[in-house]
């Protein structure tokens, strides 16, 4: 069914004494209620938050479905942008800009193509810091910058603006793509090298700033806008479907539309809240995460490993990869200072998903443990302290609960 015709069914008649328009059921149509109908947005927006009192709901809440001087009311962007190339050791210049978004019809596939060209091209941030690290390979490997096997550097894009300029901006897969070894785009999964602190670092400023921002380390980013250091893993998208909440601190609660909203706002704000993105594309985007899969890790774990599991980790942890709610922050005991911070704290953590746990390389929301292995050492807690699950397992019990842990997410 096409969105067009759907939306007519989504819009009350202006006869009181009509019937209530059916509620969507499926995802598409849930997807085509959330781009035609603002008060559906609202509802979904309102149910997706936990705690209101954030500044990161509040704001959602003062500006988003609201009738009159919100978002909607914000111009829709969709500038033409060119990928960034590199040719040689140096960037070539673009020869076709082309719009991201063109109507489509409302099918999982052509939504599926949407999805992708979004997070691969849609500009989510302007940055001129991304252009001059874009300009040499040696840049490049400084900042973290991927560089896939046709020649496209970090997912940057050149924006066009309707005066003839260009602009610099990231898209969803300067952070949240990486690449193979033969150079293939792993599309959803963190880009680990990806250094912003060290970016604006470099950029100069006084020593107590360059010393904060350079403290950042590879694959983490500050986004909680309280005054206070404290960022956190990029996250891996591969496994957001099976997450039951969105943020490290349980932000929102994890939904399809959900996510809509969460990267339409993301964009909103990233961008300044001067345009948003044609909802199509949010929509897209969050449509194809949603459909995203780890890859396949070919491990079979054993009778030991699956018994070890459910008696350590099947509390918060499932081996389809599902998660259970929330927990509270002294349970897991790591630097708390996300989770009860005044921009997007709830008290709580979202567990992670283990979908394909075993091919990431920062775990923790603090992404200081490099892999299952390293979590489960109790030698890691002395540095690393928190998450002590696991580390009372003697050697051999401990790698046959890697060994299960590995094959969630796999193929069976």
């Amino acid at each position: 069914m096409r969105r067009c015709l759907l939306a007519l069914a989504l819009v009350a008649c202006g006869d009181t004494q009509s019937p209530e328009p059916p509620a969507p059921q499926t995802d598409l149509e849930r997807g085509a209620a959330y781009v035609d109908n603002i008060d559906y947005r609202r509802a979904a927006l309102e149910q997706s938050i936990v705690n209101s009192e954030n500044s990161y709901s509040a704001l959602r809440l003062a500006n988003y479905g609201v009738r009159q001087d919100g978002w909607d009311d914000l111009s829709v962007w969709n500038p033409p942008v060119a990928p960034l190339i590199r040719e040689g050791d140096g960037v070539a210049v673009p020869q076709e800009f082309e719009a991201v978004f063109e109507p489509v019809e409302w099918t999982s596939e052509a939504l599926l193509t949407l999805g992708q060209r979004a997070f691969e091209t849609y500009p989510t941030q302007m940055s001129a810091s991304f252009e001059h690290a874009a300009q040499s390979p040696r840049y490049s490997e400084r900042y973290g910058l991927w560089q896939d096997d046709r020649d496209r550097i970090g997912g940057l894009v050149h924006v066009q603006f309707a005066d003839g300029r260009t602009e610099t901006a990231l898209t969803c897969s300067t952070c949240h793509a990486s690449t193979s070894e033969t150079g293939q785009l792993l599309r959803g999964r963190v880009n680990p090298h990806i250094n912003i602190g060290l970016l604006n670092a470099d950029r100069g400023g006084s020593p107590e700033n360059v010393a904060r921002l350079d403290a950042w380390g590879p694959g983490r980013l500050d986004v909680t806008n309280d005054g206070i250091d404290n960022p956190t893993a990029i996250g891996d998208l591969r496994s957001i479907r099976h997450q039951s909440h969105l943020h490290s601190a349980a932000t929102l609660h994890n939904d399809l539309i959900a996510l809509a909203i969460r990267v339409e706002t993301l964009i909103i704000t990233s961008l300044g809240r001067v345009a948003r993105p044609p909802r199509e594309v949010s929509f897209a985007i969050a449509w194809y995460l949603w459909n995203l899969e780890a890859p396949a890790v070919n491990t079979t774990g054993d009778e030991r490993g699956a018994e070890l599991f459910a008696q350590n980790c099947s509390t918060c942890h499932r081996v389809d990869g599902s998660t259970s709610a929330p927990v509270p922050l002294e349970l897991i005991g790591t630097d708390d200072a996300v989770g009860i911070s005044d921009a997007r704290g709830t008290g709580t953590w979202r567990v992670p998903s283990l979908w394909g746990v075993s091919t990431r390389s920062q775990l923790l929301h603090t992404a200081s443990v490099s892999s299952v292995e390293q979590l489960l050492d109790p030698a890691r807690l002395a540095a690393t302290p928190g998450h002590v699950f696991g580390t009372h397992l003697n050697a051999e019990e401990r790698a046959a609960l890697v060994v299960f842990v590995s094959t969630i997410g796999s193929a069976p």
